[in-house]
């Protein structure tokens, strides 16, 4: 069911800009970006802030332990900006979830992965799921900056291990020993 969605928000600072005004965020319009002690969050941090103030947003970067991101961003949703990693197999579902730390609340979007996870076939399941991500990416409810790479290593007499997998899991049954 996927789609290359990636043309729905592209990178224009100029309709980013205009975009914040429309919703009355005025520029130099301070915000905290709290950022988890991991590495691929600590790095990109900079580069996350540099790019919202190119739009007019005034970036705090705030390092925070993981028992403060615990409790403060993910279980009590008290944050401006956040950068975590979501490695949950199927995480679509979790945007249906208002109370999720996202706090993303549309109704559509709930009947749709509801529609998806009680589809009678894999065609109707998949035509939900495909309608709920770009309902997802057109309202922004996240940005995806990348895939954390999935790296495995294996002997090279052993078989059946996924390339480039963008999933959690693989068939272990198709691993053989040549």
């Amino acid at each position: 069911w996927f789609e290359d969605l990636t043309d729905i928000a592209p990178y224009d600072p100029a309709t980013a800009r205009e975009l914040l005004a429309d919703a009355g965020v005025a520029p130099g319009t301070e915000v905290t970006l709290d950022v988890p002690p991991i590495n691929y969050a600590t790095n990109s941090s900079e580069f996350i802030a540099a790019a919202l103030s190119e739009v007019g947003l005034s970036v705090e970067i705030t390092p925070v332990s993981w028992e403060e991101w615990l409790d403060r961003v993910f279980t009590k949703a008290d944050y401006d900006l956040t950068i975590v990693c979501h490695i949950e197999r199927n995480d679509m579902a979790i945007y249906a979830n208002p109370d999720y730390y996202f706090r993303f609340d549309n109704a559509e979007y709930q009947g749709l992965i509801s529609s998806a996870a009680s589809a009678a076939d894999s065609d109707a399941r998949n035509e939900n799921l495909r309608k709920a991500a770009r309902l997802l990416s057109e309202q922004s409810a996240s940005d995806w900056l990348w895939l954390i790479p999935n790296l495995q290593v294996a002997a090279r007499d052993v078989t059946g291990v996924p390339r480039n997998s963008v999933g959690d899991s693989y068939y272990a049954a198709r691993l053989e020993r040549v």
